[in-house]
């Protein structure tokens, strides 16, 4: 070390428990379209749990659902954070008709930002 400060940018991967249930950071469209995608698959089986389940396992379900819209709530916020907006653009989504298909154009089809906005870096697989 010359005593210089290090202007290296810290881009870590984040682990797998703050890609999924942290609200702090960034996500590309790629890796949201896999969560909307698994979300599906978590969903029906969750359903399909729920109706054939009786006395304490449908209890059990109550944490897996809590989880759940965790992460609804997580991956779009960062997102939305891609973007260089904020995660409370969420509630957007809450406007009749228009919201929703709005939020699902920005968050499904819109580029995020290339370099470093203030939410942070972007994912550090995302290609060039």
């Amino acid at each position: 070390m010359d005593g210089k400060p290090d202007t290296k940018p810290d881009k870590k991967e984040p682990s797998w428990l703050d890609l999924l249930f942290s609200p702090y950071g960034r996500i590309g469209r790629g890796t949201w379209w896999i969560f909307v995608a698994s979300r599906c698959v978590v969903f029906t089986l969750i359903v399909f749990a729920a109706f054939n389940a009786s006395g304490y396992i449908g209890f059990l379900l109550y944490p897996i659902v809590t989880m759940y819209v965790w992460n609804m709530i997580v991956s779009e916020i960062k997102r939305w954070h891609d973007l260089d907006k904020s995660g409370w653009w969420g509630f957007f989504a809450l406007v009749p008709l228009i919201g929703f298909f709005y939020t699902f154009y920005k968050l499904g089809f819109c580029k995020g930002t290339y370099d470093k906005n203030k939410f942070g870096y972007p994912e550090p697989n995302r290609e060039v």
